[in-house]
């Protein structure tokens, strides 16, 4: 563990002892303000559930232990103390002194009940509409969205990387053509270069691996709502953000190949020469929805 580590675990436990001798009833607040820090800006799963330990181990050692005594006491102080009097009080026919009524022990054990289970109650920690309960709510709600979308995430991207390779193939193909027809001396120049270094890759270089697994193309058909019906809300949205995305970036590759036919051709044997026909398939299917020329 790096010495960092432990000095930044030093000043949590410090910030909980200070905020424990200037306001001990704030001292929930700061444990809870620490763990939103540490769930939101740790992303090691090791480092979160240390410093998660430091934190509420240091609560439980630092929170006040004296709560119901402290509440109780008062209450019995008050009804001990005898009213203020200037002169002997009230007597009785015999003359004596009255003396104040006194509450009955069932009485006083009432109240002090009451007062011991109310500070019980803020001791349990913040309630399910708290700051833990909402929190324990968003990271629920932020797991539920990654589980439903992930997969659908994961083959926008994979579409992406597909389509932008073949693009830049393409472009370097019509690059390496342009400069081939400039003359006969950059044939023979380019030709000679490109003999040289197949002979040098091919004798250090393994072969390149042949992928045979088919990648399907993005489904954005809504999977089975999620019983929150928030949770289920956000899900669509993540959903719509991820097509909205996926039409921009396709847009924007549709009309960089409307624009050059020689590109457009070429890009499209690249995609024939991708192995990926549902990725090559979901491609043209957009361009067809687009309402533009066929690629």
């Amino acid at each position: 563990m790096s010495t960092a580590v432990l000095w930044f675990q030093a000043l949590i436990v410090a910030t909980l002892v200070v905020a424990r001798m200037m306001s001990p009833r704030h001292l929930l607040t700061v444990c809870c303000l620490w763990t939103l820090f540490t769930l939101l800006l740790v992303f090691t799963s090791a480092l979160a559930l240390l410093q998660l330990a430091v934190i509420w181990g240091c609560y439980g050692l630092l929170k006040p232990r004296a709560q119901t005594q402290g509440a109780a006491l008062p209450i019995r102080i008050r009804e001990r103390s005898p009213p203020n009097r200037t002169d002997a009080g009230p007597v009785t026919q015999r003359g004596a002194p009255l003396e104040p009524e006194k509450p009955s022990r069932d009485a006083r054990g009432t109240a002090a009940s009451k007062a011991a289970s109310h500070t019980s109650e803020m001791s349990l920690g913040p309630k399910p509409g708290g700051l833990l309960g909402r929190i324990d709510s968003y990271i629920a709600r932020q797991q539920a969205i990654q589980d439903a979308t992930s997969g659908l995430a994961q083959a926008v991207a994979i579409e992406r990387c597909y389509v932008e390779a073949a693009l830049e193939r393409a472009k370097l193909e019509l690059e390496t053509e342009r400069y081939r027809q400039q003359s006969e001396g950059h044939r023979r120049h380019y030709d000679a270069a490109y003999r040289q270094i197949s002979e040098a890759l091919t004798a250090v270089a393994e072969p390149e691996p042949t992928i045979t697994e088919v990648l399907a193309s993005p489904d954005f058909s809504v999977p089975t709502p999620h019983p929150d019906a928030a949770t289920a809300e956000a899900v669509d949205v993540r959903i719509h953000e991820l097509a909205r995305e996926r039409e921009a970036y396709l847009s924007s590759v549709l009309n960089e190949l409307h624009s050059n036919r020689r590109l457009k051709r070429t890009f499209w044997n690249e995609m024939m020469d991708s192995g990926q026909p549902l990725i090559r398939e979901g491609f043209v299917s957009f361009a067809r929805s687009r309402v533009t020329p066929s690629v």
